[in-house]
């Protein structure tokens, strides 16, 4: 009897494991080559995000507002070199990767790299157009694609997530001024705002195409 009440608790301790790793995040796992084939659609995604920043958005509520004159992207993890996973795994965090519809901790952040889950880095420049000693700065932030996803051989990302913080164990480009795009493992793009024919340069977000002039108009 004792060695059945044994086998027994064994039975449903190995099947509330079961159950509790069942209920983690799950991603799935691209290809290097879906990156690299698909990094315009996931820049063009980050990029119609920058409007929606908080930089952004106070910035417009100055007077005169505060001028965002250069933008960068670049996927993070589309070369492997770029990722130290040691460093990733034995380095805790402290970050709070919590959204409302999306929870995710250290693990995620393993998993997400190890699925080759999107993980962009944007840049943002801005410039005080009342200083008079030309203040200026750039404002980093980290986008993840936690549900990207393919489908019938399409890309679909999802919703997309930031935080204003860099990723320790991830090598994070210097703003494009000092990194030049036919620099190597460069990836990504920028967009120069006060140039008229970039502002006019139309970008696609959920099937949706306007004009750079356009959503930073809105």
């Amino acid at each position: 009897m004792k060695t059945f009440k044994i086998a027994l608790n064994l039975l449903v301790l190995t099947f509330i494991v079961v159950i509790l790793s069942s209920c983690g995040n799950s991603y799935e796992t691209l290809s290097p080559e879906v990156l690299k084939s698909n990094e315009e659609i996931i820049l063009n995604s980050v990029y119609w995000d920058f409007s929606e920043t908080k930089e952004y958005k106070n910035g417009q509520k100055m007077q005169p507002p505060m001028i965002f004159d250069k933008v960068y992207a670049v996927v993070l993890n589309m070369n492997s070199s770029n990722i130290d996973m040691p460093t990733i795994e034995g380095k805790e965090h402290e970050i709070e990767f919590k959204w409302d519809d999306w929870n995710m901790d250290e693990g995620d952040l393993e998993d997400m790299i190890e699925a080759n889950t999107p993980i962009v880095e944007l840049n943002m420049h801005w410039v005080d157009p009342m200083s008079a000693n030309g203040s200026n700065g750039w404002k980093t932030y980290t986008y993840f694609f936690p549900q990207a996803e393919l489908e019938d051989g399409v890309l679909k990302l999802g919703r997309q997530y930031r935080i204003g913080e860099r990723l320790s164990g991830v090598n994070y480009f210097p703003y494009f001024m000092e990194n030049p795009l036919d620099a190597p493992m460069s990836g990504g793009n920028w967009m120069n705002l006060k140039d008229p024919a970039i502002i006019e340069q139309k970008i696609m977000y959920n099937g949706e195409v306007k004009t750079i002039k356009q959503f930073l108009s809105k």
